[in-house]
C-alpha cells in the first residue's frame, strides 16, 4: 500500500489513465470517470472532482445515510444529525480525518492516509482504487448493498456524548476541588492560608446573604406594616401551682430579718394603723399581738385565694405601620383567646407634631396631644429623626459599604500571617476521621501589636467609616456635632496606635486550620504558648453522616466537650449531642438534639429529666419543692424557630407526653401598608397638661375594665381595691 500523498490519482495535477477512464479530450461513457477540467458532462453517479471537492452526481439534495457531502470544508453524516467543522484545514480544503491539510487538496484516505473507518466506509489509499464514493460504481452496481450497514459511528458519537456530559458533570461537582488544588499548587503556604480564610469567612455567600436580607427588612420601613404576637400558654397544673404558691406566700409572710411567718399580716397591719396616732406609738409587736388575735372574730382567715385560670392563654398583639409622615401603633392584651382585654392605639403626625392615643374598650375618643406645647423644637427634631429620618440605614451599613469595609480590615488581619507550616494530616471529630491539609501558624505579640497599630491608624483615616459615623450621629444624636465627634474619635484611635508601640503584650497562641479538598475549613484548633489552655472545634461529613466536636481545655483539663452525631441533608442538620462539663472534679453530662437546623431555623429538644436527677443528686430537691419539680421530671424542652424574608415565628415550650406544660411563642409578619388615616376633630379630646389627661381618664368607663378582670377570675377583693384606687384618683383631681 502506497502511503505517499502524491501517488493518489489527481494529486499531482496529472490525469491518470488506469484503463477505466479516458484521458484528456475523450468522451467518457456513462458511469465513467471524468476528471476536473474536461468539458464532458459526467453521467449520473459519476465522480467529478472540482475545486478539490467531490459531489455525488445526481444526488445534490441529500446523500444517502452515512455518505459524505463535503460542503464548505465540512462533512455531515446524513441521518446521524451531527455536524463537524474542519477547523484544521489550512489551505481551504477538507481532510475528512480532522487533520490539517497543508497540500491544498483533499485527502480521501482517512486517518494518516493509511485508510480509516468513518461513517461505515473503508477508504484505501491504493492508487489503483478508483471506485466512486457515490451511491454507485462506474458499472452501475452499489458496492454497499452487499454489506451490512456499520454501527460504528453511532457508537462513537454516543461514546463522545457520554464523555462530554460526564466531563461537564464532573466539572461542576469537582470545580471546588480543582480550584482548591490549583490554589495549593500555585500559592505559598502563607498565600494559601489567606486564600482559605477569605473563601470561608470573607466571601461566605451564606453570611452575606443573611446580612443583605436583614438590611432589606429593616433599612426602610416606609410603606410597610409589621404585625405579630407574643403568647404565653400555661397548663392547669402550672396554674394550680402558681395559685398555691401565692396563697402560701400570703399566709406565711416573712419579715426581712427572717423571723417566723406573719400568718395574719393584713389584720396586724390594720391594728398598727389604728394604733398609729396614739401617744408614743404604743402598739404590740407581731408575736405578742398574734397571741391576742382571734381569727373567728374577723373574716380575715389569711390571704384570699386567687383564680388564674384566665392566664392559661395570654397574648400581646401588636402592629406597627408607617408612611412618609405618619406612624401608627397598636398593642392589645388578650386573655384566654377571647376579645381584647385592653387595647392601646397610637397615631403620630410628624408634619403637625400631633399624637393621638386611644383605649377603645373604655373610651372611643382619642386623646389628642399637641407636642409643640409639651416639647421644645430640638426634642421634636430628635423624635422625627428617630422615627422618620434615615430609618435603620443609619444603624446598619448598606451591603456594598459593609463589604468594602470588611474586605479592607480583613486584609489587615490576615496579611501578616507568616511562617505557615503546611502538611497533610487527619482531623478527627466525635470518633470519625477525615484526611485533610493542616495549616499551622503562630499569632505572637509582634503580630498582635503590628496588626492593632495598622487597624487603629487605618480606621482613623477611613472615609467610609467616617460617613457611616456621621450619618448615625445626625440621625440619632441630632443635637451633637458629627464632625467634632468624629475628630475626637479619630484622635483616640491615633493615640491607641501610639500606645500599642510600647505596650507589653504577654500573650500569643498557635492556630491550626484543617482544610478539606474543597478548601472548606472543617476544623480549628488553638493552643496557648504553654499548650495548657486550648480550644478545638470541627466536623467531619462522610456520605451524609455528620460528626461534630467542640472542646475547651483549661490547665490541661478538658472542662467542656460537646459531641454530635447525625446526618446532613438539604433540609439541614439533624443530630444528637452529648455535652460533658467538668467542674471542680465533678463530671456532668447533658444530652440534646437538633432537627433540620439551618441558618433559617430548626428545632432544638432536650430531656429535662436529666436536670431533675442532677438536682436530686445535689440534694436540691426537698419535700417542699418536689411537687413543683415533678412538673419537669418527664418533660422535654423544645425550642423551634423559622424565618424567611417576610415571616418569623418561634416558640420555647416544656412538653410532657406531647402536652404543653408551659410555652411562649412569637410570630412576626411584614406586609405593605394600607395607609394611615388621622382621627377627625369630633373623635378627639385635646390634651394640653396633666390635669386634662386625668380628666380624659376619668371620663372613661373604668368600671368596664374592672368588670372584665372580674370575669376573667380577678378576686372580688382585688377588684374592689382597684375600683377604690380609681375613686381616689377622681377625688384628688
Amino acid at each position: 500500500m502506497d502511503n505517499n500523498l502524491n501517488n493518489i490519482p489527481g494529486n499531482d495535477g496529472t490525469p491518470v489513465n488506469d484503463g477505466s477512464a479516458p484521458v484528456n479530450g475523450d468522451t467518457p461513457a456513462d458511469n465513467s470517470y471524468t476528471p476536473a477540467g474536461n468539458s464532458s458532462a459526467p453521467a449520473d453517479n459519476s465522480y467529478t472532482p472540482a475545486g478539490n471537492s467531490y459531489t455525488p452526481a445526481g444526488n445534490s439534495s441529500a446523500p444517502a445515510d452515512n455518505s459524505y457531502t463535503p460542503a464548505g470544508n465540512s462533512y455531515i453524516p446524513a441521518g446521524n444529525g451531527g455536524e463537524m467543522n474542519n477547523a484544521g484545514a489550512t489551505a481551504g480544503n477538507a481532510d475528512y480525518t480532522g487533520a490539517a491539510n497543508t497540500a491544498g487538496t483533499s485527502d480521501y484516505t482517512g486517518a494518516a492516509n493509511n485508510g480509516g473507518i468513518l461513517s461505515g466506509y473503508v477508504m484505501n489509499a491504493d492508487p489503483g482504487y478508483t471506485q466512486s464514493f457515490a451511491q454507485g460504481n462506474p458499472d452501475g452496481s452499489d458496492p454497499q448493498q452487499s454489506k451490512k450497514k456499520s454501527k460504528v459511528l453511532p457508537i462513537v458519537l454516543g461514546a463522545v456524548g457520554v464523555v462530554v456530559v460526564a466531563a461537564v458533570v464532573l466539572g461542576v461537582v469537582f470545580r471546588g476541588v480543582l480550584a482548591n488544588s490549583w490554589a495549593r499548587m500555585t500559592k505559598s503556604p502563607e498565600e494559601y492560608t489567606r486564600y482559605v480564610l477569605e473563601k470561608n469567612l470573607l466571601n461566605n455567600d451564606v453570611l452575606w446573604k443573611g446580612y443583605e436580607d436583614s438590611y432589606k427588612q429593616v433599612a426602610d420601613l416606609k410603606g410597610m406594616k409589621i404585625s405579630g404576637e407574643t403568647r404565653l400558654e400555661l397548663s392547669k397544673d402550672v396554674i394550680n401551682m402558681i395559685e398555691d404558691a401565692y396563697t402560701d406566700y400570703q399566709n406565711n409572710r416573712y419579715s426581712f430579718g427572717g423571723y417566723s411567718g406573719y400568718k395574719y399580716y393584713d389584720a396586724y397591719m390594720e391594728y398598727v394603723e389604728d394604733q398609729w396616732d396614739k401617744d408614743n406609738y404604743d402598739y404590740l409587736d407581731y408575736d405578742e399581738w398574734e397571741k391576742t388575735y382571734d381569727p373567728s372574730d374577723s373574716d380575715d382567715g389569711g390571704a384570699p385565694a386567687i383564680q388564674l385560670g384566665s392566664l392559661s392563654d395570654i397574648a400581646l398583639i401588636y402592629e406597627v405601620e408607617r408612611d412618609e409622615d405618619a406612624m401608627r401603633g397598636m398593642q392589645a392584651l388578650q386573655l384566654s383567646d377571647k376579645e381584647y382585654l385592653l387595647t392601646l392605639n397610637e397615631i403620630y403626625d410628624s408634619d403637625k407634631h400631633e399624637l393621638y392615643l386611644q383605649m377603645p374598650e373604655i373610651n372611643k375618643d382619642y386623646a389628642k396631644l399637641e407636642l409643640e406645647d409639651i416639647a421644645d423644637a430640638d426634642e421634636l427634631d430628635e423624635l422625627d429623626n428617630v422615627l422618620f429620618g434615615s430609618d435603620m440605614k443609619a444603624v446598619m451599613m448598606d451591603p456594598k459599604t459593609a463589604k468594602s469595609v470588611t474586605d479592607r480590615y480583613f486584609e489587615i488581619l490576615v496579611s501578616r500571617i507568616d511562617d505557615v507550616e503546611e502538611k497533610k494530616d487527619t482531623f478527627e471529630a466525635a470518633g470519625e476521621e477525615q484526611k485533610c491539609v493542616a495549616l499551622k501558624f503562630t499569632v505572637d505579640e509582634d503580630l498582635i501589636r503590628e496588626t492593632g497599630i495598622e487597624l487603629c491608624e487605618t480606621m482613623s483615616d477611613d472615609d467610609e467609616i467616617r460617613r457611616y459615623f456621621s450619618d448615625y450621629v445626625k440621625n440619632y444624636l441630632p443635637t451633637e456635632d458629627a464632625d467634632d465627634m468624629w475628630e475626637e474619635m479619630a484622635d483616640q484611635l491615633k493615640q491607641a496606635a501610639e500606645d500599642l508601640e510600647d505596650a507589653d503584650i504577654d500573650t500569643g497562641f498557635e492556630c491550626t486550620l484543617y482544610v478539606d479538598n474543597l478548601g472548606q475549613i472543617i476544623g480549628v484548633k488553638m493552643l496557648d504558648d504553654k499548650e495548657e489552655n486550648g480550644f478545638l472545634c470541627g466536623y467531619v461529613v462522610k456520605k451524609g453522616k455528620l460528626n461534630f466536636e467542640l472542646s475547651c481545655t483549661v490547665e490541661d483539663e478538658e472542662v467542656v466537650n460537646l459531641e454530635g452525631i447525625g446526618k446532613l441533608t438539604k433540609s439541614g442538620v439533624t443530630a444528637d449531642f452529648d455535652l460533658t462539663i467538668r467542674v471542680q472534679g465533678l463530671k456532668k453530662k447533658i444530652t440534646f438534639a437538633l432537627e433540620n437546623m439551618t441558618t433559617k431555623g430548626g428545632v432544638f429538644t432536650m430531656d429535662l429529666n436529666q436536670f431533675y436527677k442532677l438536682a436530686q443528686l445535689a440534694g436540691a430537691v426537698d419535700d417542699d419543692i418536689d411537687d413543683y419539680a415533678k412538673l419537669i421530671k418527664d418533660a422535654t424542652l423544645r425550642i423551634e424557630y423559622h424565618s424567611d424574608n417576610k415571616k418569623v415565628d418561634g416558640s420555647i415550650g416544656i412538653l410532657n407526653d406531647g402536652d404543653k406544660v408551659a410555652a411562649i411563642s412569637w410570630k412576626t409578619e411584614v406586609a405593605n401598608s394600607g395607609g394611615i388615616e388621622m382621627p377627625s376633630s369630633k373623635e378627639c379630646e385635646k390634651i394640653t397638661d396633666e390635669d386634662e389627661m386625668v380628666e380624659y381618664l376619668l371620663d372613661s368607663d373604668l368600671d368596664v375594665f374592672v368588670d372584665k378582670l372580674e370575669e376573667l377570675g380577678l378576686p372580688q377583693e382585688a377588684a374592689d381595691d382597684l375600683r377604690e384606687e380609681f375613686e381616689d384618683l377622681e377625688y384628688y383631681y
